[in-house]
């Protein structure tokens, strides 16, 4: 991960693993990071976007942080094209292995946002009401 060391700082040499192996490895201390970064005062929101075009190892961690009971204060939100996405889609075939792992989750429908939804956010968003916002926001919707 770019520029994680700045964060974490300098880690000791790890020895070099190949496949699954470095896959699980990724996936366990994917899972720690996120352990250390959420708790009751700062809980932590993951939003992925696109996920329709998601490989089969980013839907296996997507499952993997959902369903782990140990991690807290963690909220994944995904989003992605239905009309993009089949019964036999990888997507969809994860999301029916989370239901029958009893991994709570809702699905919504959402619709596009109209002018005054965008309208709304960039005026909520620059604290104005003024006719500059209406312009951006005419700009930001077509």
């Amino acid at each position: 991960m770019p520029g994680i060391e700045n964060l974490i700082g300098k880690q000791s040499d790890v020895t070099d693993l190949k496949g699954i192996e470095a896959q699980n490895r990724f996936n366990y201390e994917f899972t720690r990071f996120i352990k250390t970064l959420a708790d009751k005062d700062y809980p932590l929101v993951i939003f992925v976007d696109d996920l329709q075009w998601a490989d089969a190892s980013s839907l296996n961690l997507f499952k993997i942080i959902a369903g782990n009971r140990d991690i807290e204060y963690v909220l994944l939100v995904g989003g992605y094209r239905k009309n993009e996405v089949d019964e036999n889609h990888a997507l969809v075939k994860t999301l029916n292995e989370l239901k029958e792992d009893h991994v709570p989750f809702e699905h919504m429908d959402l619709k596009d946002l109209a002018y005054v939804d965008v309208y709304n956010l960039v005026s909520g968003a620059l604290l104005t009401t003024q006719e500059n916002t209406s312009l951006l926001a005419d700009i930001i919707y077509n």
